[in-house]
């Protein structure tokens, strides 16, 4: 009798049938093998913001649009717990910078709210979560960083002398900038 758990497996977003046959362990370790190398695949490379002084350092991130796949890979591991555990961090991380605030003139955040300011808070920041609004600073500092990846890419671009491609870059930052 398969039951009420046997209708629908879901598990990262895929959906299996009851009568779909298990996965050997041949098969899982092929699907682990090309799930490792599209992330590898998808990483593209970053630049931190660096302060006075510093110079900026570029790093390999995993992209928006091949996040999905560490959620896959860490289930055909049997990690699927430990994904789950690093995004309650993450968002346990954005739920207190809601509920705390940062002087101007220091570095770290503050305890300033009482428990019923820090539930309205909690509240508030959990109705905008996904919504569109975006903070004025939030939207500069995504310009900003766009520039940066743009200037690099014209610098590139202009060694090249490639005309086109100098052409739609600085297209592109003419719209960043509007």
């Amino acid at each position: 009798m398969v039951g009420c758990f046997g209708i629908l497996w879901i598990a990262s977003g895929r959906i299996m049938k009851t009568e779909d046959k298990p996965k050997t362990a041949a098969q899982i370790d092929a699907e682990t093998k090309d799930t490792v190398a599209s992330i590898c695949d998808a990483a593209v490379f970053v630049s931190t913001t660096p302060k006075a002084g510093a110079s900026a350092i570029e790093y390999l991130i995993i992209p928006g649009d091949a996040i999905e796949l560490v959620g896959t890979l860490a289930t055909l591991r049997g990690k699927a717990d430990d994904y789950t555990g690093r995004i309650v961090k993450a968002y346990a991380t954005l739920a207190k910078t809601a509920q705390t605030t940062q002087d101007k003139s220091e570095t770290s955040r503050r305890d300033t709210l009482d428990k019923d300011a820090k539930r309205k808070a909690f509240n508030a920041w959990v109705a905008k979560l996904f919504t569109v609004q975006e903070s004025e600073a939030s939207q500069n500092k995504k310009t900003m960083a766009s520039m940066k990846e743009l200037v690099a890419a014209l610098k590139l671009a202009q060694d090249k002398k490639d005309t086109a491609k100098i052409a739609e870059i600085t297209a592109a930052m003419a719209e960043a900038m509007a």
